[in-house]
């Protein structure tokens, strides 16, 4: 009844507050000195309305009740006096009907003078030619043609940015989320006020953009990959997630992603053209770029530039070797595109918005949020005929980011497109060599509360000891016989599981009295998981032993990537046993990547104790040094595709073997990578 009560009165006020908001920013218009209140008052009651409807909304609405309302949002911004971009899309549509190139004449081009006309007079950067693609080329011309072409590309933008609304439900509903989240597209006020109300064609770049990772991920990639041609056909700089896009589908297939290139045949040209003139564009000033602001602080301005782009090819780098989930890839590479860039206009962040939503990524949608209020620059310049950017404003727009990426480190269950039935049955898979000092006390040390239909199978891979026989006194345990190398027998093992939550357990680790307890609760609990990893800890007191222990929970944190002796575990309907790294070394490393592409990956905070015998036999210093260095290799090689013995030759490296395997036990095996 609380809860029905709730939804009735919190529901209500949230629509009023985003109506409200909308209709406080519209008497902003005609813009008068004094503003400022109404302005930021206007954004902050949007936001707060936002974020009310997202926490109240109730799934028996659906998704019409999103849809209608964020219509209306959007149609009160219709009226709004557009930005001064929008005359150069209606100018650069007029240029083409009189047959004159937009790539090769810029508007202060003598050539254009019989045609000037108002729209020319509120055109910005007269002395660049376009600085959009092809396809926006081909809408701007039709637009020219009618009566009101500014009203004509508003409604465009708005048809494009309900069809990006369209598509985020409907693929929350596919991944099985709550509908609640459309809100944080829906009655987000960057869409409405600027893309709408100000007349941005981001729209024309976004649908066709989040259409093309969306059809990918669910497998069409043919369509995918030309539809994000087509959005690169707005704006070439998208060029750089073409990569991203490629990865992992047919070679031949990849020619669609360049197919809309044969746009630019009617321009001559006026490609080669473009790219000098975005060149010039990037250098010839900045606004509102995070790169630069920090560099800045410690650099030469003149260098400035030079590290944005420098950050952007490395970071991007370092994206493409961790190899994430495709659509966690595009947002962040976006994201990284957006700080790194020279010039950033608070309505770029649309091009990120929809994917941020998608997986509910807090620093992102808070700076999407915040961003909106650079427009104060450009509403005080109309008024003032001055351009400046307050320091004060820029720390309301970044400090909340950095906040939010600090508190991003503390949700270890990140959300993820994508849905799994709670877990109806638990395998515990153990992989054993020459065991016998250890497996007693490992099996002791799992815990698995009677509530929870469970299994332990003891995979073993050639003991000449007596571990088997140590293991089957246990009634809980089932033996299972493989080859030797520790992700053979684990692939074994699960081949003849029967639980569809699977958790890793090496001899040498020691459970907690709840972990097992505490990873079924929290798979029972979180819908997004595909699998995820513990909080390892050493039983040792040395303060390095700390060191590395923070190292490993940051490696979970900031990669992704979770090393066996933390305890993996995983769901059967994210990881098939046919899809399992049944890999000798780094199985570990495989599992984890495979697991962020199902879905998310966790992080309990249920200790697991992890031997440190291996540190201390080959030294503290080699071993780390050994461990990243491995690991860092490999995943360079992997990213190149030059792995393909299934960590064969890391396994020989790591172990000093020679042709024939040496018989080292599965503990020594755990702390190695």
């Amino acid at each position: 009844m609380k809860k029905i009560l709730k939804a009735a009165i919190l529901f209500p006020s949230g629509t009023a507050l985003s109506l409200g908001g909308a209709t406080l920013l519209k008497a902003c218009q005609p813009l008068s000195a004094g503003f400022e209140p109404w302005f930021f008052c206007g954004l902050a009651a949007m936001a707060c309305g936002m974020l009310l409807l997202w926490h109240c909304h109730s799934e028996k609405k659906g998704a019409a009740t999103i849809l209608l309302l964020a219509l209306l949002l959007r149609l009160v911004f219709l009226s709004w006096p557009h930005n001064s971009d929008l005359n150069r899309y209606i100018w650069e549509g007029q240029m083409q009907n009189v047959g004159l190139n937009p790539y090769l004449l810029a508007p202060s081009a003598a050539k254009t003078e019989p045609f000037r006309n108002l729209v020319w007079q509120g055109v910005n950067f007269k002395n660049f030619p376009s600085l959009y693609g092809p396809l926006a080329q081909v809408l701007f011309r039709a637009a020219a043609l009618t009566d009101h072409p500014a009203i004509a590309l508003k409604i465009l933008f708005l048809a494009g940015d309900m069809g990006v609304l369209c598509l985020l439900l409907l693929a929350l509903k596919k991944h099985g989320m709550e509908q609640r989240h459309g809100w944080l597209y829906a009655a987000h006020p960057l869409p409405a006020l600027l893309l709408i109300g100000e007349g941005h064609l981001e729209p024309l770049l976004v649908l066709p953009l989040f259409a093309g990772f969306l059809a990918i991920h669910w497998g069409y990639a043919r369509r995918g990959l030309l539809l994000v041609g087509l959005a690169m056909a707005v704006k070439v700089s998208l060029a750089i997630l073409l990569p991203f896009a490629l990865r992992g589908v047919p070679k031949k297939f990849w020619p669609l992603a360049v197919l809309p290139l044969l746009l630019w045949l009617p321009f001559g040209k006026g490609f080669f053209a473009h790219l000098q003139v975005l060149h010039v564009f990037v250098s010839s000033g900045t606004f509102n770029s995070l790169a630069q602001i920090l560099s800045g602080l410690v650099l030469p301005v003149t260098t400035a530039s030079t590290v944005g782009a420098a950050a952007l090819v490395l970071g991007s780098c370092y994206l493409w070797v961790l190899d994430l989930h495709r659509l966690r890839a595009a947002l962040l590479v976006l994201g990284l595109l957006l700080l790194c860039s020279p010039v950033v206009h608070p309505w770029y962040f649309a091009m990120l918005l929809p994917f941020a939503v998608l997986f509910q990524s807090l620093p992102w949608l808070v700076l999407s949020t915040t961003t909106t209020v650079v427009l104060y620059v450009t509403l005080q310049f109309n008024i003032t005929s001055h351009w400046q950017v307050p320091s004060w404003l820029l720390i309301l727009e970044f400090a909340p980011f950095f906040m939010a990426l600090v508190l991003r480190f503390y949700r270890r269950s990140p959300i993820a497109p994508a849905f799994f039935a709670p877990p109806a049955r638990l395998s515990v898979l153990l992989p054993v060599r020459n065991e016998a000092e250890n497996i007693r006390q490992c099996l002791e040390a799992i815990a698995i509360p009677p509530e929870i239909p469970a299994e332990i199978l003891v995979i073993d891979g050639g003991s000449s000891d007596n571990t088997l026989a140590l293991a089957q006194c246990d009634p809980r345990v089932r033996t299972v016989q493989s080859p030797p190398g520790r992700g053979t027998q684990i692939a074994r093992g699960y081949r003849q599981a029967k639980g569809d939550l699977l958790v890793i357990v090496h001899a040498d680790s020691r459970l907690g009295p709840d972990s097992i307890k505490n990873i079924w609760q929290h798979c029972v609990h979180n819908i997004h998981v595909a699998g995820g990893a513990c909080t390892a800890r050493y039983q040792h007191p040395a303060l390095r032993f700390r060191i590395t222990e923070t190292l490993n929970d940051l490696r979970v944190l900031w990669f992704g990537i979770a090393f066996g002796d933390q305890v993996q575990f995983f769901r059967r309907a994210a990881i098939t046993p046919d899809a399992f790294p049944d890999y000798r070394l780094m199985e570990d490393i495989e599992l984890s990547i495979k697991t962020r592409h199902a879905g998310a990956l966790a992080f309990v905070r249920t200790p697991v104790f992890a031997s440190h015998r291996r540190w201390e036999r080959v030294g503290y210093s080699r071993n780390t040094l050994q461990v990243i260095s491995l690991f860092t290799v490999y995943m360079i090689l992997r990213s190149s595709g030059l792995v393909r013995d299934k960590g064969e030759a890391f396994y020989r490296y790591y172990y000093g073997m020679a042709e024939k395997p040496m018989p080292v036990s599965t503990a020594e095996r755990d702390n190695e990578a």
